[in-house]
């Protein structure tokens, strides 16, 4: 597996791939959309709130993986943005870019 400078997979052959903004809903949590996919990098658009992510099930304020702050992307290997949930502040969102 080839990474970057910013720990990123750099060695993902993709011939499609596509965009979505999540945001956290009024009970505090968001699921990913169905999209499959083969890979997918996140980036909080939140400002200081912290934006957690956990894959596979429900996140809460003390499971799952704080987002770092833009501009910083995190990657995730899912076969399905609805693999991913997240936990923050209501109206928070979250710019995920998918590789098909």
């Amino acid at each position: 597996m080839a990474i970057d400078a910013k720990n990123l997979q750099t060695n993902i052959n993709c011939m499609s791939g596509g965009s979505t903004r999540l945001t956290i809903a009024a009970t505090n949590v968001v699921q990913g959309d169905d999209i499959p996919c083969r890979y997918c990098r996140l980036q909080s658009s939140s400002g200081n709130d912290v934006v957690r992510v956990r894959i596979g099930t429900t996140c809460t304020s003390i499971t799952g993986i704080a987002l770092p702050p833009f501009p910083n992307l995190t990657p995730y290997a899912v076969t399905n943005v609805n693999q991913l949930f997240l936990y923050g502040t209501s109206g928070n969102v979250v710019d995920v870019e998918f590789f098909l």
